[in-house]
């Protein structure tokens, strides 16, 4: 299954975060014998870096990431992950690409 996911995100400091609280332990209490997280990102500031954190309990391990100049990437397999494994997925760009006035 492949699900495609469109949010315009809050951001702070030139720092956008998707916070995601999976759970699955209402249909299995279980480990989830496989996870794969692929994300994408694509912007017209100069992104510098993309990371992902658990939030929970579940440590998810280095992803693999790309960065280019107006895009980030990063894929994630992991096996047995806990059924609750809340994540964020953050990355950053250019602090002069944030611009104010006063």
């Amino acid at each position: 299954m492949e699900i495609t996911y469109v949010e315009l995100l809050p951001y702070a400091n030139a720092r956008v975060e998707l916070f995601a609280g999976t759970n699955y332990t209402l249909v299995s209490t279980s480990p989830l014998a496989h996870l794969r997280i692929d994300a994408t990102v694509r912007s017209q500031r100069t992104i510098t870096g993309i990371d992902l954190m658990g939030t929970g309990v579940w440590a998810p391990g280095t992803p693999s990431t790309f960065v280019a100049a107006d895009s980030a990437a990063l894929h994630l397999s992991a096996s047995n992950v806990p059924a609750n494994h809340p994540f964020s997925i953050g990355y950053e760009w250019t602090r002069s690409a944030t611009g104010s006035s006063a």
